[in-house]
Parts: C-alpha cells; structure tokens; sequence
C-alpha cells in the first residue's frame, strides 16, 4: 500500500507541553501526521482558561473526559460532563465549554486537523508541571484573536449573543453527549469495546470506542487497509507492536498507526487494562459488530469477518 503518514508514539506525560491562556495542552497528533484527517490535544483546562462562545464553520470537535467535570453550552442544551463522558460538536453550531471542577483533564478531537493553527498561533512553551501563572504567559490581544478565528473559520460570539439564540444553519450532524455507561458494548475475544460514536454519528469522518482487555488480552498482528488507527492509554500497561517493532506503553501513552502498517497489542499489566481507540475513517465498528454477532467463532472465521472489513490478520 501507498503509506502517506509515519506511525506516531507520544506521552500527555512526558512530551513537550504548550500553555494556550491558563491552560497546558499537548499535541498528541496534528495534520501533518494524521492526513489531516484530525488533530488531537491532551488539555489540563483551567476555569480561567476556557473560551467565549464561538462556532466553527470548518471543523467538528470531540471532547473526552478523563478527569474533572465539565459542561458545554451547545446550541439550546446544556451536556454535564463527568470522566469517562464524551461530547460530539459537529461544525455550524454555536458552544462555550467550561470547566466545573478546579481542572478537567480532557482529549479534544479537531477533525479537520487544520484548526490547530490557531492554537499554535498563541501557544507557548511551558517552561514548568502545571498551570501558568498570569505573570507568565503572554495573553494574546482580543482583536488577534479573532482576526485570527476568521482565518481559520471561527467566529467567536459577541458579549450580547447566547448559543442558544445563535443561528444554526442546515448541519450535517447532530450534537451528542454520550456518557460513560452509554455505548454499545461488544465482545471482542477476551477484551470488551464499547462504541462511543460510529460513522452514523459523524458522517463516516471517524469512529471513537473504548478498550478494556483483560490481563493478556489484545488484538493479533494485523494490517488496515482502509482506515488509520489510534490508542490512548487511560489504565494499565500494554505491549504495542508497530512495524514489527515492540515498546511498551501506561497511561497517558498516545499510539498513531497509519493504514497499511502491521499493529498488534496486548494487555500485560496484571489488572484489566483500558484505552480511547480512534479510527479515520469511520468503519471499523462494522468489524466489531459482525464478530460480537459471531462470537465464539474459530480463528478462520475471525480473519475472514476480519478481512471483509478491511483488516488482514498477519500473525
């Protein structure tokens, strides 16, 4: 296959941290990367560091929590969010997020990559663990900002505007919140994958699921053909192969596999272990479905549900 990208290894942990006003971002994956298929930022979100009320005109967004509350204001609802909750903003409807709780820790999904820009227009170096102080960081000027916003297709709210009052035009998806008992959950082998948001919800751009494996658990060496593929680590400690080359990964770990590379994956923590998948395109829920309708299947009709989807196990 014609491979366009490079596989990606990050730690939220570990690799270089950005301050955007109050809050510490770390770019676990940008356009470049992924085909501009999505970017994806692990935030630490300081109440005093969310935005105003803003709408894309471009870009759907997703917001995972891992830790804290929040709450987003998206055209006339309001979604309370706790860990392990997700919401889905698709394009040309109005929204604010805030933080509840002294920091939220969240996964922020921006598909197209492309509105990343923005944030690396008026990111910063953190030079510390934490949050800036005020002293620290350079608070950009509200006219930059938003000749910055229509450059990258935001228009940002005036004072008087409510999202709820805001006009939405005819958009191609609707908002979600999915909480975290919400989702399909699917028998994988010894692992169990809860879909969190399908191609149906996002037009085919991606798919979202959860993870957990029990000890030992995971996926054989296997190629995609048709999609790339994606993990968060949010507990445990995995074995990831990539290329035919093995590390191992804990929490905060960040995996970009692009279609047509060889990826395997396993468990071998001694508690069950969980991850954030993402794939680009949206499809791979069909894999998981037909082989949760057809389980205990042998091995040969795993690999042939497997490469009717797209998938060759190679192992």
């Amino acid at each position: 296959m014609n491979i366009l990208e490079a596989p990606v290894q990050r730690s939220s942990l570990t690799s270089q941290a950005y301050w955007y006003l109050n809050n510490r971002f770390v770019v676990l994956a940008d356009a470049g990367e992924t085909d501009n298929e999505y970017g994806l930022v692990h935030g630490l979100i300081d109440p005093a560091g969310t935005p105003s009320a803003h709408v894309h005109d471009r870009e759907d967004e997703v917001f995972y929590v891992v830790r804290g509350e929040g709450r987003i204001l998206v055209g006339d609802q309001e979604f309370v969010g706790k860990p392990g909750d997700l919401f889905y903003l698709p394009r040309g409807v109005a929204h604010v997020p805030m933080a509840d709780s002294e920091e939220v820790e969240t996964l922020i999904l921006i598909s197209p990559a492309n509105f990343l820009g923005y944030f690396q227009e008026f990111m910063q170096p953190a030079t510390h663990a934490g949050h800036p102080s005020r002293q620290e960081i350079d608070v950009p000027a509200v006219e930059d900002m938003l000749r910055a916003g229509h450059r990258y297709g935001v228009t940002f709210l005036p004072p008087a505007a409510t999202v709820g009052s805001w006009p939405v035009p005819e958009i191609h998806a609707e908002p979600r919140h999915v909480k975290s008992d919400a989702g399909d959950q699917l028998g994988i082998l010894a692992s169990r994958v809860t879909v969190k948001l399908d191609g149906a919800a996002t037009q085919g751009l991606f798919s979202i699921f959860e993870i957990e494996d029990l000890p030992g658990a995971g996926m054989p060496p296997n190629i995609h053909r048709n999609d790339s593929e994606a993990f968060y680590v949010l507990d445990g400690h995995y074995e990831v192969m990539v290329e035919w080359m093995t590390d191992r990964v804990g929490p905060g770990s960040f995996v970009y596999i692009p279609r047509g590379v060889a990826r395997s994956y396993r468990n071998v923590g001694s508690t069950i272990g969980k991850m954030l998948q993402i794939s680009a395109k949206s499809g791979h829920e069909d894999f998981y479905r037909e082989v949760h309708a057809n389980r205990g299947c042998g091995e040969g009709r795993f690999n042939e549900i497997a490469h009717r989807h797209g998938i060759d196990i190679v192992g």
